[in-house]
């Protein structure tokens, strides 16, 4: 080995440098590693460029202390894609082979060199045997833990949820009816909603779902607006965090929740977007996260389904599956979107311009051109149904646009916006009013 292997020495130094300045905000003890490497590769590349008698010992360690150190991180690496898969299959296996991808073409950078340095220097049967088991050990372990504990713990057999809802349901509403029956463990969760709030949720196990099912029942009697969610869980396990990840819990919303001191959570508590966070897990890839103030015990994996007066229905990743197209389903939908439109509309003819979901509770900001174009909307749905509530509710909306014209001299008028400071109408929101 000589001076040119020496330069490329001094270029591995660099790079391994700025890899540990990435680690650095990332996980200080992988950064530590890859200095000490980038170090050793100046030495190296100082020890080959001088010729010293020592040039080719101290260039076999930094080769092995190099590969090793990647090694670790490669592993590391591969344990948060074995993660994400985990957690987010069926969408996580494409974002953990793109972070693959990533690892496949940073490798010339810091692995060929070395390993073509250690393969190159003398070294007996014997400590390349060794050596290359703790190389693939330290490549290996990571991934292979975090396929161990992110296990699950227990499975439970999938459920007809349906006429387990329904059975609640009824049962709730004073009928007699013969209750499902499973011989097989459950463990189920139950949230009782009024006009979209929780009132009730209360949790089961048993080794019989008609066992289950009996401790279900919400104890207050239904009112118009109820709706029940019905949840089983499919799967649960311990939590476990690698090393690479950040300080919170990966979460797939809809499809997993957690457990506490006092059972399962449901998963509705995981779809307001105030408890969800992104964080950033390997190469630019940001996953949803949660950090809960309740400490947590564990994860579930659970299906669930909502039932009220119109029966049972399966949800998917928090919402129903949408019915199939025709012309009474479009009445229905037209009909459903000017009462919530109505439902949401202020007393002086304002519309609510954003819905949170799930809570139903308004949020801020406005448009006058969508509120122009909805009026027109509640025109049209008076017109063709004669529903007092919303030939009502179209005056007032248009009453809004009254309030808010100016009128001229000549006879014209136009609908100012007051949030616009610029003095300018809207066309479009003066031609449909």
């Amino acid at each position: 080995m000589g001076s040119k292997v020496g330069l490329l020495n001094g270029l591995q130094a660099i790079v391994y440098g700025l890899l540990g300045g990435y680690f650095s905000q990332r996980w200080m003890p992988g950064a530590i590693l890859l200095w000490v490497c980038a170090t050793a590769q100046f030495m190296s590349a100082a020890a080959l460029l001088a010729q010293r008698t020592f040039a080719e010992a101290l260039t076999r360690m930094t080769a092995l202390l190099s590969l090793a150190t990647v090694s670790l991180l490669l592993g590391l690496h591969l344990q948060v894609a074995v993660h994400i898969v985990r957690t987010f299959t069926p969408i996580g296996a494409q974002t953990a082979w793109g972070l693959l991808a990533t690892l496949g073409a940073a490798l010339p950078w810091v692995l060929f060199f070395p390993l073509w340095q250690w393969i190159s220097l003398r070294n007996t049967k014997t400590e390349r045997r060794t050596q290359t088991a703790v190389l693939i050990l330290l490549v290996a372990a990571p991934p292979l833990w975090t396929g161990f504990k992110g296990a699950p713990q227990a499975r439970y057999a999938s459920l007809n949820g349906a006429d387990a809802a329904a059975w609640i349901w009824a049962n709730w509403h004073g009928e007699e009816t013969p209750s499902p029956r499973e011989n097989t463990p459950v463990s189920l969760v139950l949230t009782h909603l009024r006009n979209g709030e929780p009132q009730t949720q209360k949790t089961s196990r048993a080794d019989r779902l008609e066992d289950a099912l009996a401790e279900l029942t919400p104890s207050s009697p239904p009112l118009k607006g109820d709706v029940l969610l019905f949840e089983a869980l499919l799967e649960e396990g311990d939590l476990h965090q690698p090393v690479l990840t950040p300080d919170a819990h990966a979460i797939a919303p809809g499809v997993q929740s957690f457990t506490t001191e006092d059972g399962p959570m449901s998963l509705r508590h995981w779809l307001f977007p105030q408890r969800i966070q992104q964080a950033l897990f390997a190469f630019e890839i940001w996953l949803p996260v949660v950090q809960s103030r309740t400490p947590l015990t564990g994860w579930t994996r659970q299906e669930a389904w909502i039932v009220d007066e119109r029966g049972p229905r399966k949800l998917h990743r928090g919402w129903t599956k949408p019915e199939r197209l025709h012309i009474t389903g479009l009445d229905q939908a037209a009909s459903e979107a000017a009462n919530h439109l109505r439902h949401h509309m202020k007393p002086d003819g304002k519309f609510a311009y954003v819905v949170a979901g799930p809570s139903g509770k308004p949020g801020g900001g406005y448009n006058f051109p969508r509120h122009a174009g909805a009026t027109w909307f509640m025109a049209r749905m008076g017109q063709e149904t004669r529903d007092p509530s919303i030939v009502a509710a179209a005056g007032a909306s248009a009453n809004f646009l009254v309030n808010h014209t100016t009128f001229l001299n000549n006879g014209q008028a136009y609908v100012l916006d007051p949030s616009r400071k610029d003095g300018k109408a809207w066309v479009g929101t003066t031609a449909l009013a």
